[in-house]
C-alpha cells in the first residue's frame, strides 16, 4: 500500500508540472514571444494553487540563455522586472525589504555579486532563474545561474535524457530538524509537440507529500 500511495501521488505531482510546463510553452507561442524572452503574466497567482496542490516549497522558472544572448537577456530582465512588484501586490506585501534585482547573470550568492565570467563547467549556455514563487521568500534568485547549484548538473542530465520531470536524490535524511526533500526539475519545450528544451521549472518538494492519504488525518504521529 505504501508503494501504491507513493506512485499515485508522485504521478499527480509530475502531471501537474507537465501541465504547467505546457502552459508556459502555449503562452510563448500565443504571445509570439521568442525564447528565452518569455514572461508569464501573473506568475505568482498562477503558481499559488499548484504550489498548494503539490506541497512544493517554491517554484522557479529558468531559461536557457546562450552567451551571445547574454546582453539582450540582461536588458530584457531589467525592462520586464514589473513581475516582482506584481507578485508582492498579489499577497499585499511591502517592498521595503526586497533585495534589488541583479542586472546581470551571476553564479554565487556570496556578496558582492559579480557577473558570471562564463557558463558553468560542462555547459555552453546559462540557465538564469527568471520568475519565482513565492517571490517574497527568495527575492535574490533572479538571474542566478541555476547550473551553479550543487544538485543541478546531475539532475539536469537525467531530465534531458528522460525528457520528463525528474527528482533529485533525497536530502536532509539525517537532519532531525529538517524534513527529507528532493528537487524536482521539469523541462519546458519549445513547442507543444516537444522539440528543444528551452527552460526548466525547479521546485523543492518535501517527501511527505508523496505519502499523503496513507494515514488518516486524525491519527497522530506514527513511529
Amino acid at each position: 500500500q505504501i508503494v501504491s500511495v507513493y506512485q499515485i501521488n508522485a504521478a499527480k505531482i509530475f502531471d501537474a508540472y507537465d501541465s504547467f510546463s505546457l502552459q508556459l510553452t502555449a503562452y510563448a507561442i500565443g504571445s509570439g514571444s521568442a525564447w528565452p524572452f518569455v514572461t508569464l503574466p501573473q506568475f505568482e497567482a498562477q503558481t499559488t494553487k499548484l504550489i498548494h496542490q503539490t506541497g512544493a516549497r517554491s517554484m522557479t522558472y529558468g531559461v536557457a540563455v546562450q552567451p551571445e544572448q547574454r546582453e539582450l537577456w540582461q536588458n530584457y530582465t531589467r525592462d520586464n522586472a514589473g513581475w516582482r512588484q506584481e507578485s508582492l501586490d498579489f499577497h499585499g506585501i511591502s517592498t521595503d525589504a526586497v533585495a534589488p534585482q541583479s542586472s546581470f547573470i551571476y553564479n554565487s550568492f556570496r556578496p558582492p555579486a559579480k557577473p558570471a565570467e562564463a557558463p558553468q563547467p560542462g555547459r555552453d549556455f546559462f540557465m538564469p532563474a527568471w520568475l519565482s514563487a513565492p517571490f517574497a521568500n527568495n527575492t535574490r534568485i533572479t538571474n542566478f545561474d541555476l547550473f551553479a547549484l550543487n544538485s543541478m548538473p546531475a539532475i539536469y542530465s537525467l531530465m534531458i535524457e528522460a525528457r520528463n520531470p525528474i527528482l533529485s536524490k533525497v536530502r536532509n535524511l539525517n537532519k532531525a530538524e529538517s524534513d527529507p526533500e528532493s528537487v524536482l526539475l521539469a523541462p519546458i519545450f519549445e513547442t507543444s509537440q516537444g522539440g528543444d528544451i528551452v527552460g526548466v521549472i525547479m521546485s523543492t518538494l518535501p517527501w511527505i507529500n508523496y505519502f499523503k492519504g496513507l494515514v488518516p488525518e486524525d491519527v497522530g504521529e506514527v513511529f
